[in-house]
């Protein structure tokens, strides 16, 4: 057992040792991007701004009277709802905003994928298509801080992810600190996503009947964000990250409705790039080995605590993140993330399908 105890100890180190490198770049690196936007001037292209909208979301007829009210001199928002009897028709008119009845037929696509398309193909004459959850709120300058990186021709697709702030207990409070995975995420050009609740992309992207057929029936068109991705990267074109300006998501959830949620996302992610699920695995499987040894051996030890040291560099980055909000709960959630993303990805391996506002869709791993 002896000799069992040193062989681990000296795997355990080396894990330490890979994981503290990365950090080590990532903390020197901070959110540095490989690209910078060109712009000459001010970039000002006629923005159509479409939020899908299914059932009544908590706060409905705010978020979407605060997607309206931006700093933006030419764009229209409109919503888009499956029919006249949906229960957010009566928010989206108390918040005064125009609203279609998504008409586009598709056999293998989400409800939300549907209603853009049925959004772009009513309004064609737009240079550029925002789309935006029903469920986030968001500030004046949102939709300008979102379009601006089109401006480089090289970026395809600018995206935002959300800070989901806490309403409702210990749940709402471990979503939010699950949140800073995403934004860690989004931070590398490596593992950079698209996230659908706030992005901005060019109609070149969806122009023709070859695209919209894509965007519709191909493999990914279960997620609209994940089908923008691969379009925009097969076009060879670059996702920009802004990093500001971060949508609200108010959170309430129960457990059952978090670990649906969670696993969902995972899910997503996978089918979006089936490597998420390999490196996700060994990264956070090496994370929550870390703190798991660390805390074991400290009992023999105190010199063990030295595992903890890339939990605590997990911790400060999030609270760098949040700044001056940030509490010892929220910090403490945090380091506890490795340990649910693991749980996360594992049901995401074996999910052939999921739920998502109330509608059941189906899953086809892709190999990428």
């Amino acid at each position: 057992m002896g000799a069992l105890l040193q062989y681990y100890i000296i795997a355990v180190s080396a894990i330490f040792a890979l994981m503290l490198a990365a950090d080590t770049i990532k903390l020197k690196g901070g959110n540095r991007k490989s690209k910078t936007v060109q712009s000459q001037g001010r970039y000002l292209p006629r923005v159509l701004v479409i939020v899908p909208c299914r059932g009544k979301d908590r706060g409905l007829v705010a978020n979407l009277k605060s997607i309206k009210m931006q700093e933006y001199p030419d764009f229209r928002a409109i919503a888009v709802v499956d029919d006249r009897d949906d229960p957010a028709v009566e928010a989206i008119e108390k918040a005064k905003m125009r609203h279609i009845i998504s008409n586009v037929q598709c056999s293998r696509c989400s409800g939300k994928v549907r209603a853009i398309a049925s959004a772009i193909k009513m309004n064609p004459g737009y240079d550029v298509y925002v789309v935006a959850d029903s469920d986030i709120r968001v500030g004046r300058r949102w939709l300008s801080e979102l379009v601006m990186p089109l401006a480089d021709r090289s970026v395809g697709v600018s995206t935002m992810f959300p800070r989901f702030v806490p309403e409702g207990g210990i749940v709402s409070l471990i979503k939010f600190a699950w949140g800073f995975v995403g934004e860690g995420l989004m931070e590398s050009d490596a593992t950079r996503f698209v996230w659908g609740g706030s992005m901005a992309f060019r109609r070149s992207l969806v122009a023709g009947e070859k695209r919209m057929k894509f965007f519709l029936e191909s493999e990914f068109s279960v997620s609209d964000d994940i089908t923008i991705m691969k379009m925009a990267k097969k076009d060879g074109l670059g996702i920009w990250y802004i990093e500001r300006y971060h949508p609200e998501v108010g959170s309430v959830d129960t457990f059952p409705e978090f670990v649906e949620w969670s696993n969902r996302q995972a899910a997503l992610s996978v089918l979006g790039q089936r490597r998420n699920l390999y490196v996700g695995l060994v990264y956070y499987s090496s994370e929550s080995l870390l703190i798991v040894t660390g805390i074991a051996l400290s009992l023999y030890n105190p010199i063990y605590l030295v595992l903890l040291l890339h939990a605590a560099i997990t911790a400060y980055r999030t609270k760098r993140r949040i700044g001056g909000d940030a509490t010892a709960s929220v910090i403490i959630a945090s380091a506890l993330m490795p340990f649910l993303y693991v749980y996360n990805l594992s049901c995401a391996a074996f999910m052939r399908r999921i739920t998502w506002r109330g509608r059941m869709y189906s899953l086809r791993q892709n190999s990428s």
